[in-house]
């Protein structure tokens, strides 16, 4: 399923029209659910592959973001600008055999100059993070993607925490150690 975003062109204003909320972890309050695994999309359950997108300026922003990608999310904001539209902490398997879902962070650059500074700037953090941890399974990748919307297909930049293959359980072990070391580059990066 492709992404698609309806009224990318006013959420990207909006994302820069006003400043942010407080930060205020409380949970989402507009037409969100929160699964028991922590899943917040429309339904809170494992199938459903929608979520409502707010901009950091909206109350409900925090409490959107799952709490295993929201420091992420929030870093990509704070340190790069980044226009964050989608994100998954990962979860298990919703049945035994079930394909477990990947942590990630989706990107939607403002223009093309954007998309080409983003897309160093974070392939320069991937790869010093899979330097520094060489006997990790589980890889942090950069993928140069699409987004449509109202005005058509444009680029966007999805940062994922690849490791098709991996074992469930050494991946989710895996993927936070990755995470605190990408936090830790970006950081060293982009102080």
């Amino acid at each position: 399923m492709p992404n698609a975003i309806q009224g990318l062109e006013a959420f990207i204003e909006a994302w820069d029209a006003s400043p942010p909320a407080p930060a205020s972890p409380a949970a989402a309050t507009t037409g969100e659910s929160v699964g028991l695994d922590g899943r917040i999309n429309l339904e809170g359950s494992a199938t459903c592959q929608s979520a409502a997108i707010y901009v950091p300026s909206d109350p409900s922003f925090v409490g959107a973001l799952e709490p295993g990608v929201r420091e992420l999310c929030l870093e990509l904001i704070g340190r790069l600008g980044c226009v964050t539209y989608s994100s998954c902490q990962g979860h298990r398997a919703a049945e035994p055999g079930g394909r477990y879902r990947r942590r990630h962070v989706g990107i939607v650059p403002r223009d093309q100059a954007e998309a080409s500074r983003l897309e160093d700037a974070l392939e320069r953090v991937c790869s010093a993070t899979n330097r520094s941890l060489p006997h990790a399974v589980v890889r942090v990748l950069l993928v140069v993607s699409q987004v449509d919307g109202d005005l058509g297909p444009r680029p966007c930049l999805d940062l994922e925490l690849f490791g098709d293959g991996v074992d469930e359980d050494r991946y989710f072990r895996e993927v936070e150690l990755l995470t605190r070391e990408f936090l830790n580059k970006l950081r060293e990066n982009f102080g």
